[in-house]
């Protein structure tokens, strides 16, 4: 269970890092559409 966790945090992590990269290289007004069709 304990080895379960860790590899979700990993993978959780990883993810964040993924959408900071993909958010920091998107132009804000493209966001808020992708925002926008998401809600």
């Amino acid at each position: 269970m304990q080895q379960e966790l860790e590899v979700w945090k990993e993978q959780a992590s990883h993810m964040w890092n993924v959408a900071n990269d993909y958010l920091r290289e998107v132009p804000p007004n493209q966001l808020y559409a992708a925002a926008a069709i998401a809600l």
